[in-house]
């Protein structure tokens, strides 16, 4: 990425906040840019810093988390109190982790481990979005417990937002995996489920019952 066109994205993010355009996705809101969106990237925000070393390090920082379409980034950040997931649309990364000093740093930039996650799949249509719903979050407010999404190389892909330093991106999990305590899953639980193929969406309650990991 050049100097140029990395300012003009600082730029873009800034502006795009500052306008007051940034609102949470919810549930009719997500699916609609689901259906007709491909993606190719997966993108964290970070900053680059000179250790003790001598290297030059890149540091991600594990929230927001952008999924990189032509239609726009899915950002994916954690809510105020944290442990739920917000869904919003940007044009541009927002560098929220850096809060208002994002405009200071000369360093900072995304890291794209969209390979890691996508493979060869250059271009990925999310086939089916599973979102854990609970007491605390609301699917029309856009908010959820947690998201696993399959993709059309049929990667699934875990966005966790229980971890402490933001939300953890886990590959080949699913929401039970996430959710799983003492071997139970919680009680006060639904799983709203997108899936392209039928072009609908379901509510189905969790069962109170011992669920074992995915291999």
């Amino acid at each position: 990425m050049t100097a140029a066109s990395r300012s003009s994205w600082r730029d873009r993010g800034a502006a795009f906040v500052q306008d007051g355009r940034m609102s949470a996705l919810g549930w009719d809101g997500l699916v609609g840019f689901l259906e007709t969106a491909v993606f190719g990237g997966l993108l964290f925000e970070g900053s680059f810093l000179d250790d003790a070393a001598g290297f030059r390090r890149f540091c991600p920082m594990s929230t927001p988390v952008y999924l990189e379409s032509g239609n726009g980034l899915l950002k994916l950040s954690t809510g105020v109190n944290g442990g739920t997931i917000d869904f919003a649309v940007v044009p541009a990364p927002v560098w929220e982790a850096y809060g208002e000093d994002w405009g200071d740093m000369d360093k900072v930039g995304v890291l794209d481990v969209g390979y890691t996650y996508f493979g060869e799949q250059l271009e990925a249509q999310c086939l089916q979005v599973r979102c854990a719903i609970d007491n605390e979050s609301g699917p029309q407010r856009g908010v959820i417990r947690l998201a696993e999404m399959t993709f059309s190389g049929g990667q699934r892909v875990l966005f966790d937002p229980g971890w402490p330093a933001g939300i953890r991106v886990e590959a080949n999990k699913r929401l039970e995996d996430g959710l799983l305590f003492d071997g139970r899953l919680p009680v006060d639980l639904t799983f709203r489920t997108w899936t392209r193929l039928r072009s609908e969406s379901a509510d189905h309650p969790c069962r109170p019952r011992a669920v074992p990991s995915s291999p």
